[in-house]
Parts: structure tokens; C-alpha cells; sequence
């Protein structure tokens, strides 16, 4: 077994208690009004503050969920956007333009939300989202031609909660492949324990999500999950958790969608696995040849470092920022 996972198999792998809605808390929603007053006058604050510099980089959103102060920076303006915000809601959508209408350039993770930011501004440039990859690589002994035991196959996935919703129609399949190959492990990372997955959950192994230990989780992975809806707002997220994946040498099978089904065309990182029965089918092949999973890890470490690392993309940034400002 891994090292890593001797750690990880301590952890619970049982439900937690779920966390407290705010909605169903008078405590957590006090807090939640008093931290939303103190973010807007923050904002504001930073809105004419920024003021003072040559360039003015905004992420995304200067207040999450609507317009506000967008109309008191003066100084060319840098649109960063990784998401399909515009999706979210009429006032989202609002926000979306007025500040896209204000932008100087929009730097965009991909082309569905380059297309949409076209709208707006004649300025756009497809910068997709950047991994550092002093920090996410594969551990060295992954480069060693070493003998692969059949008994260590980890199968992972990290993630926010709110994503579990996407292995609800992969569940059977996965628990298919577990109960036939009983020496393979699911271990999900995450803020909490995937409760609402009741099929699968009698087999997931939950480790709490934490900065210091995120790397080395995805590098003790054989193999890493990234299941997402065919949708429009997938269509617009930039992969990055596909891309983390290949950066440390770990073959994917995600669902190949918007910037996945990209990744898929330009190298041969893994599987875009069509319906669910497919999940299946891809687990049982890279169970069977771990030598497919070394190569295709490879090919995924070569395609990050040439195409979406940090040392690539930050210097089309910087071109960027010198000619506006």
C-alpha cells in the first residue's frame, strides 16, 4: 500500500455530522450578514484605493452576486474570468457586463467564456487557468522504472461538497469496479463527508481537505476523478482540477466536457468517459495495465508543462499588463 494512504486509511471513514445550515441558524446567519456588511466596505475601500496604481487586476467579481463599486475604478482595468459567473443570475449577468464594458483587457480560461466577454470588449486574450508546478509534480519515485504491485491501485477525487452531485449517476458503476477488484481503494478529499452519495459511501475513504496536505494526496493517487454535468455552466470551468492531476503524473478519467474534452484532443492524459458504464470500463483497464497509467501520467506531466504551467502562461500576462498601462 502507498505510504500516503497508511496515513490516510486512519483517517474516518465513516459519516461526520453534517454541517449546520446558515439558513437554519440565527448564529450563522448574524455572522453571515456582519462578514457580507464588513466585504462591502471592504470593497469599497479597495475600489478607490486602487485607484493609485497603473493597473487594476479584478478576479472574477468585486462582490460576489451583484453590481456595486465597479464604477469607481478609474484606472485601466485587467477582467480576470475562470468561470461562467454570468450564468448564476440576472444580477450576476449584470455585474458580468458592467464590468466587462469597463475592462481595458479580459483575460479568459477558456474560449466558451472568451466568446461570451466578446460580447462586451474587443480586448480578450485565452490565457488558460495556470498550475505551479514547482508544487504540483510527480513524486520522483514515479519517474523510476520500478515494479508496479498489483495490490496498489488508489482511486481519488478532491473537491469542494457541492460537488458530489456529479457521482450520483456513477455510483453502481464505481461500486461495480470496487466489489470486483477489492484491492482498489476510493478515497475522496474534501470539506465533508459525502453523505448524500448512499450508494458509494460504505466504500469512500474521507480525508479533510487541507492546504499542506492536498498535493501529496493527489501524488499518492493511481488514478483521479473529475466528473462534472454536460452543461453550460461546465462549459465554462477551466479544468483545473483535471490539469492538477496530470501536473503530478496521475492519468484522469473526467467527464469530457468544455476545456476536459480540450485536454483530451491535444494529448493523451486519459479517459472522457461517455456514459456511466464507461466509468467502469476505464477503471477496470488502467487496474489491469498499470504500465497504461504511467504513460498516460506522463504524457499528462509533458502536456501541463508545456501548455499550463505558471512559468508559461505568467509571462503572456505580463505582456499584457506593460501594454495597457
Amino acid at each position: 500500500m502507498h505510504d500516503y494512504y497508511r496515513k490516510l486509511s486512519t483517517e474516518t471513514a465513516a459519516p461526520r455530522d453534517s454541517e449546520i445550515r446558515i439558513r437554519d441558524s440565527y448564529g450563522l446567519l448574524s455572522k453571515a450578514l456582519l462578514h457580507e456588511s464588513a466585504n462591502v466596505i471592504n470593497r469599497f475601500h479597495d475600489s478607490i484605493e486602487c485607484n493609485k496604481y497603473d493597473v487594476v487586476w479584478l478576479s472574477r467579481q468585486l462582490i460576489i452576486g451583484y453590481p456595486s463599486f465597479e464604477f469607481l475604478i478609474r484606472k485601466p482595468l485587467v477582467y480576470d474570468i475562470d468561470d461562467a459567473i454570468f450564468l448564476t443570475g440576472e444580477l450576476a449577468h449584470l455585474q458580468f457586463r458592467i464590468s466587462i464594458r469597463r475592462t481595458t483587457a479580459v483575460i479568459a480560461g477558456n474560449d466558451f467564456l472568451a466568446e461570451e466577454a466578446s460580447k462586451y470588449c474587443k480586448n480578450i486574450f485565452v490565457i488558460p487557468t495556470a498550475v505551479d508546478t514547482l508544487r504540483w509534480k510527480p513524486l520522483a519515485m514515479q519517474k523510476l522504472d520500478v515494479p508496479i504491485n498489483s495490490d496498489e491501485f488508489i482511486i481519488g477525487w478532491s473537491g469542494t461538497s457541492s460537488s458530489f452531485k456529479y457521482f450520483l449517476g456513477l455510483e453502481q458503476d464505481i461500486k461495480r469496479f470496487l466489489l470486483q477488484f477489492p484491492s482498489a481503494k476510493l478515497i475522496f478529499m474534501s470539506d465533508k463527508f459525502p453523505q448524500e452519495l448512499r450508494v458509494l459511501s460504505p466504500y469512500i475513504r474521507f480525508v479533510k481537505w487541507s492546504m499542506e496536505s492536498e498535493v501529496k494526496f493527489v501524488q499518492s493517487l493511481d488514478v483521479g476523478l473529475m466528473p462534472i454535468a454536460d452543461d453550460m455552466w461546465s462549459k465554462g470551468k477551466c479544468a483545473y482540477k483535471s490539469l492538477l492531476y496530470a501536473a503530478c503524473g496521475i492519468p484522469v478519467i473526467m467527464t469530457p466536457t468544455g476545456v476536459n474534452g480540450k485536454l483530451l484532443n491535444q494529448s493523451d492524459i486519459g479517459f472522457g468517459p461517455k456514459n456511466s458504464g464507461e466509468w467502469y470500463e476505464f477503471l477496470r483497464a488502467l487496474f489491469l495495465d498499470r504500465s497504461l497509467g504511467k504513460r498516460l501520467g506522463n504524457n499528462g506531466v509533458e502536456l501541463v508543462e508545456r501548455d499550463y504551467s505558471i512559468n508559461v502562461c505568467a509571462p503572456k500576462i505580463i505582456e499584457i499588463m506593460k501594454k495597457i498601462a
